[in-house]
């Protein structure tokens, strides 16, 4: 933050919770009294007061990460002119993250994540159970930071595209609540198309804690969370589940995509040429061809749409 001050980017270089020191990065993360006051509920708090490092188990060392990451986290929220979180918020964030980190933990070892297929290095869609359907949300920043690209692709049992919709919504997000507002979109759109009993599936990690929380959300994002769990309740869908990215490519394609566009485009059993790519490369789709003279993308089982 000095830095900064001194290239008057920023009017003073101290530090933006506690108005008390010159900020830098290990004061924003570990000796701010407003990070302090977090760090403070680990039980393991008096071996940092020690610098006691080598007693330290690994449990311990990847907790302590996802709470100094958080700390920063809300340092930059509040330096952007958010509000400021309680103590007990941070840290139950932290911890709802750190339990799911250690239940993905606990499955790498049969070579799976939730519902992703893993093989080697190589992660991939994975179908859901026979019968059903499965919905992927991500969302896009455009590089300009004033829009976001928000992609929900719906796909069956034999990984079949069975719809897909793009949106493009103007203003400016947090990568969190633009993660939450694509399904947020998402699931109201599935409530349109009467879907039920649904498999979700985003790459968000934080997005799926907020929402499969059972208390109030607190954060900035709660009143999207809650719209979420109402209408997840109404479809009887239980939880969404965290996927890594590469296990949500064509919900991140269609958001990119329409992050640097206009409107809203809809597909029905199949889409434009570079989505049918993504979701070629996860298993059998639909078969498609191109008609020349109009533009679209046509099957005997869908159509393409622009609004």
């Amino acid at each position: 933050m000095s830095a900064l001050c001194t290239r008057r980017i920023v009017n003073t270089p101290l530090c933006t919770r506690c108005q008390q020191a010159n900020e830098t990065p290990l004061h924003a993360t570990y000796w701010c009294p407003s990070s302090v006051a977090v760090l403070e509920k680990v039980s393991f708090f008096s071996k940092l007061g020690h610098g006691a490092w080598g007693s330290f188990v690994d449990d311990e060392v990847c907790f302590l990460i996802v709470l100094l990451w958080l700390n920063w986290k809300e340092r930059n929220a509040v330096q952007h002119g958010e509000q400021v979180k309680p103590t007990m918020v941070i840290y139950e964030m932290g911890l709802s993250i750190w339990e799911s980190i250690k239940h993905a933990r606990g499955r790498n070892h049969e070579g799976q994540v939730d519902d992703c297929i893993i093989a080697g290095n190589d992660v991939h869609w994975a179908p859901p159970p026979g019968g059903s359907l499965k919905l992927n949300y991500d969302a896009s920043v455009a590089a300009n930071g004033e829009q976001v690209g928000i992609g929900s692709v719906c796909r069956d049992s034999d990984g079949n595209m069975v719809a897909a919709m793009g949106e493009r919504v103007a203003g400016r997000l947090k990568p969190c609540a633009a993660e939450l507002f694509s399904v947020m979109r998402g699931v109201e759109w599935a409530m349109e198309r009467g879907w039920t009993g649904l498999v979700v599936e985003t790459d968000c990690l934080e997005a799926v804690r907020m929402v499969n929380g059972s208390d109030e959300c607190l954060a900035s994002e709660g009143t999207i969370v809650e719209r979420i769990r109402e209408i997840l309740g109404a479809l009887d869908i239980h939880n969404i589940q965290y996927v890594p990215r590469e296990a949500n490519m064509a919900a991140h394609a269609v958001a990119g995509v329409v992050a640097r566009g206009n409107g809203r485009s809809s597909w029905l059993g199949v889409g434009p040429s570079w989505l049918m790519d993504v979701i070629g490369n996860d298993g059998p789709v639909t078969g498609y061809f191109y008609r020349e003279e109009s533009g679209e993308f046509l099957s005997t089982t869908g159509h393409s749409h622009v609004l």
